[in-house]
């Protein structure tokens, strides 16, 4: 499963995408960094835009991420509200025991 993780920051601003991977069918978890860097989104529908399949011991996700450091009016139907432009990223996870 992935998600957005604000849980390393005291202000509970800065975002990180985190991978959460268990091998003994939920039990418990490992956590992986899919973002290297935080972001802090403002009105921004980031929860709208993830997605995450495996495939061969692989696992492909997409998230949404805030652009931080800009600000836009963001189209919501003509509210006109002022937020974070979003991007798309992909991460990879390879957990093959061959390689």
């Amino acid at each position: 499963m992935e998600f957005y993780d604000r849980r390393a920051d005291p202000d509970n601003l800065k975002t990180w995408v985190t991978l959460a991977r268990s091998t003994d069918e939920g039990k418990t978890f490992t956590n992986y960094a899919w973002t290297v860097k935080p972001f802090v989104g403002h009105n921004t529908f980031l929860g709208d835009y993830s997605w995450l399949t495996a495939y061969e011991g692989r696992v492909y996700g997409a998230w949404a991420e805030a652009v931080s450091d800009t600000k836009a009016v963001v189209a919501c139907g003509g509210c006109g509200t002022v937020g974070t432009p979003a991007i798309i990223r992909i991460g990879i996870a390879d957990f093959n025991k061959s390689h």
